[in-house]
């Protein structure tokens, strides 16, 4: 027999930010996170009481955590890429990422092969 319990014991409301830079090669979408920015808020326990140690070491814990594990796995990720869509033969060279406040935007040449 098998039993799954859940005990809830601490809960912290968190922001993060990652900045990305997009890039692109030949026909693969890709990038790099390039920094990062976490707060953390609200830390309880789950009867309530506030958490009494200073939230900036552990949100200073848990930003290091992301720089040393969380964010390496995500480049290796980014730098892989993802294939952009060809249609007909048409491929897309000479693509430029243009990022403003909340979109991207991909300019492209479309070359197509007969």
């Amino acid at each position: 027999m098998e039993f799954d319990i859940a005990v809830q014991f601490l809960t912290i409301e968190k922001n993060l930010s990652l900045t990305f830079v997009p890039s692109i090669r030949s026909d693969i979408l890709g990038g790099k996170i390039n920094g990062q920015s976490l707060k953390l808020s609200d830390l309880k326990f789950a009867n309530g009481r506030a958490l009494t140690i200073a939230h900036e070491k552990l949100e200073t814990i848990m930003s290091d955590l992301l720089g040393l594990v969380v964010i390496p796995h995500l480049n290796v990720f980014a730098a892989r890429g993802v294939r952009l869509p060809v249609i007909d033969n048409a491929r897309l060279r000479d693509a430029l990422v243009y990022i403003k406040q909340g979109y991207m935007i991909i300019g492209t040449n479309v070359v197509k092969t007969w």
